[in-house]
């Protein structure tokens, strides 16, 4: 209180009272743009270490994920494994893929009669298609000697349409039929 009271005595004390209150509660022009600039600073020093705190945070999270996917792979793989120690697993697989069978057991084989017709595979009637009744060498030889004789094996399919002979430029392998009356040698069945 003495400083005011000192002041306002003094001649012009009032004037530079008020200047000093007037300055004091304004910023000038330089020390409003040093202001920006440490404000711009310092949010660019804050800025880089948040940045990378968020970056890190969602490598660590990419990487558990990782590592649980991993650990679940992991635990089936050591599931699969403890599948193929078991004494049970073994033998189911030995008689699905081999055929074993346990001491004592009577094994027996089903074998489907459709299997050796040709009308099971083709669904065809009977009359379209010939059955093969002759061994495999003798129809092998029948249709390598005679081109227009209609052969099909069982399981097999006729071709849907003749081939052109001059698909490729060259001119069709003609092969005489054997003269009337004469047979075809065939080979003798191996022993």
């Amino acid at each position: 209180m003495t400083n005011r009271r000192t002041s306002e005595r003094r001649p012009g004390g009032r004037a530079a009272l008020s200047r000093a209150r007037e300055t004091h509660g304004r910023f000038s022009a330089l020390q409003v743009a040093i202001l920006i600039i440490v404000l711009i600073l310092v949010l660019v020093m804050l800025a880089v270490p948040v940045r990378n705190y968020f970056q890190q945070r969602a490598e660590i999270a990419r990487i558990s994920a990782s590592i649980a996917e991993r650990t679940e792979r992991r635990d089936a793989f050591i599931d699969e494994i403890e599948k193929y120690r078991s004494e049970a697993y073994i033998r189911e697989q030995a008689r699905q893929r081999l055929g074993v069978i346990e001491p004592g057991e009577t094994p027996f084989r089903i074998i489907d009669p459709e299997i050796t017709t040709s009308t099971a595979t083709t669904g065809a009637e009977e009359d379209a298609t010939p059955t093969v009744s002759d061994p495999w060498w003798e129809v092998l030889w029948n249709s390598v000697a005679d081109q227009d004789a209609e052969v099909t094996l069982p399981g097999t399919a006729m071709e849907s349409a003749p081939l052109d002979e001059n698909s490729k430029g060259n001119p069709p392998a003609v092969v005489p039929p054997p003269p009337d009356g004469q047979s075809i040698p065939v080979p003798a069945p191996p022993d």
